[in-house]
Formats: structure tokens, C-alpha cells, sequence
């Protein structure tokens, strides 16, 4: 979700679990201003709990420095976090699933 898909007098808790339950996964653009904002953790922890892929977006720092920063919950281990110069592998896979060419 972005700033345009929530409004004004909008109940943000309301309208982010609304999007974690229409989504099929979660891409979270982690930086080292936005591992500061609880929201991201929020929508992570949220993801998560609903059963959903969540994969970590890694933009500004090395994936060695955010975890030095973070303490890096279990909803986004080490093996979702994608560095931003690696991300069209990420989107390949996800084009990949959104087609259904990785099912049997």
C-alpha cells in the first residue's frame, strides 16, 4: 500500500490489514530511514501471521548492515532479503508464480 491508497480520516490499522488479506505476498522496500517506521514491522508481522511470502527489499545499506541495525524478525529471515540490485530475480520469480509456470 502506498500514501495514495490511504486517505484522509481513512483508519490506516483498517486499510493495511485490508491489503495484507487481498494480497497473495508482501515486498517491503527496507531502507535505513524506513526500518525506523514501525508501519513496515507492522505490515511484515501482519503478512506473516496471515500465511503470506514476505520478501525484503534491501535499498541504501548491505544486507549485512541492516542486519547488524535490525534485529530481523522471524517473518523476514535472511533468505527473503533481496538486495535492491538484485531485484529482478525477485520479480522474475514473482511473474513466474503469478502465471502459475512453477506449478506442476
Amino acid at each position: 500500500m502506498d500514501v495514495v491508497d490511504i486517505e484522509v480520516g481513512d483508519d490506516v490499522d483498517v486499510r493495511i490489514w485490508e491489503g495484507l488479506r487481498r494480497c497473495s505476498e508482501l515486498m517491503v522496500l527496507l531502507t535505513p530511514i524506513s526500518i525506523d517506521r514501525r508501519w513496515i514491522w507492522i505490515e511484515i508481522g501482519g503478512a506473516w501471521a496471515q500465511g503470506k511470502r514476505v520478501v525484503g527489499v534491501v535499498q541504501g545499506m548491505s544486507v549485512d548492515e541492516l542486519l547488524r541495525q535490525v534485529d530481523v524478525p522471524l517473518a523476514l529471515r535472511r533468505k527473503d532479503l533481496v538486495d535492491i540490485n538484485e531485484v529482478d530475480r525477485y520479480l522474475g520469480q514473482l511473474k513466474r508464480r503469478g502465471t502459475g509456470a512453477n506449478r506442476p
